[in-house]
């Protein structure tokens, strides 16, 4: 699978929790591209940069529901164009 992560290698490779990946998709923050045969979790590697940016609002202080809604209405939102706000 080309560009494409179990749950355990983009938690690996993102450095976040496999629950947290969870609660994330549940949340709507992050996308499983699609189930595999036996049910587990296929992601894009192109969701690494957004796992990345929740980690780093997630440093910044904000919670879940406020980087969901930051992320909604900007997709390309990122800590430095937010620090740059402020």
């Amino acid at each position: 699978m080309k560009n494409k992560l179990s749950i355990g290698q983009f938690s690996k490779k993102s450095g976040v929790t496999q629950r947290a990946l969870r609660v994330y998709e549940e949340l709507g923050l992050l996308v499983c591209e699609k189930r595999s045969e036996s049910g587990y979790r296929i992601y894009d590697e192109s969701q690494l940069e957004r796992a990345s940016q929740i980690k780093k609002f997630k440093h910044l202080g904000f919670t879940l529901e406020q980087i969901k809604a930051l992320l909604i209405s900007d997709s390309s939102l990122n800590s430095e164009k937010l620090k740059n706000l402020f």
